[in-house]
């Protein structure tokens, strides 16, 4: 069931400004005040505000990112051919009305946001009759470390009539919680969608465990370190588990996940082609008829958002 809460939080959150332009020119043409506004980054096309007779008001409005709305109003008062153009911020709600005043429909554009505090057992289907007042193209319910959901969903919506409704929702229930709601970057959906595909990708791969002897005299850690930097495509290492006996003789436990169709023996055969620090390689787990295992996710998935994470922070 869907509850209402006093939305006490701001629901304006939106990655865009609107900014209105008066006194220009009559004779003004959309590429004229695009370049007027010199140095700003325009979504979309400079809407020029006309009169009955369908001429020029002298008004327009454009919509920006909201990290150049300053050098935006850097413009106020600045020149236009002979006239001074005075520019304002204006709200969402006010630039839409203009939109509809001209008959210009919502821009069919690519809107995202994000939603926190879901459920953990919310599904897609939830989420968009949650919203059902709104055009959803998409909705990625993220994963958590431990493979469930995180309580939070990226949403890909056809508009900003429907970014507009769907904010109306901040703070309302959804089974039991209630769900808030922030416009974001398109960066970031596209970001958490790829997150999410490579998480399920590992998912699918399989878990191999290895008890590797290393070669007398020769130090435990180094051995280790050696095994996890053999390269074999499709493969991903876990840390790595040395266990020391009373006799000073180690062994390693090594885990890894492997892309489905890769057999352990190939993977045990190039860790004991390291002959220099390996004396041998058992294969622990107990491997079936077809040479798989079942993926144990609680072990590895941590380690994935891990590697993952890293991955998007060097790019």
């Amino acid at each position: 069931p869907v509850l209402k809460r006093t939305k006490n939080m701001d629901t304006s959150s939106t990655v865009y400004s609107y900014v209105k332009l008066s006194g220009l020119p009559w004779e003004a043409t959309e590429e004229e005040i695009a370049e007027f506004l010199d140095g700003c980054t325009l979504v979309g096309n400079v809407v020029i505000i006309k009169d009955e007779r369908k001429r020029s008001s002298g008004d327009a409005v454009v919509k920006v990112d909201k990290a150049d709305l300053e050098k935006a109003l850097k413009h106020d008062r600045k020149h236009l051919g002979k006239r001074f153009v005075i520019v304002e911020e204006i709200d969402r709600n006010t630039y839409l009305n203009y939109l509809r005043e001209m008959h210009i429909p919502n821009p069919k554009e690519d809107v995202f946001l994000k939603l926190s505090g879901l459920v953990w057992s919310a599904s897609e289907e939830d989420i968009k009759n949650f919203l059902s007042d709104c055009e959803v193209k998409d909705v990625v319910i993220t994963t958590g470390e431990d493979g469930k959901n995180s309580g939070n969903a990226f949403v890909h919506l056809d508009s900003l009539d429907d970014v507009k409704k769907a904010l109306t929702h901040h703070c309302d229930y959804l089974g039991g919680r209630f769900v808030m709601i922030e416009e974001i970057e398109k960066s970031l959906f596209y970001q958490e969608t790829k997150r999410e595909e490579e998480i399920k990708e590992k998912m699918k791969m399989v878990n191999f465990k290895f008890c590797v002897k290393p070669k007398d005299r020769v130090d435990a850690d180094s051995v280790l370190e050696e095994c996890k930097d053999v390269v074999i495509d499709g493969v991903i290492w876990a840390k790595g588990n040395i266990k020391h006996f009373e006799n000073k003789i180690s062994e390693i436990e090594l885990e890894c996940l492997a892309r489905l169709g890769i057999d352990a023996r190939n993977i045990k055969n190039k860790l004991e082609e390291i002959d220099n620090f390996v004396e041998n390689v058992d294969i622990v787990e107990n491997i079936g008829d077809d040479n798989t295992v079942v993926l144990n996710k609680s072990a590895f998935l941590g380690s994935f958002v891990h590697q993952i994470s890293v991955t998007e922070d060097e790019k």
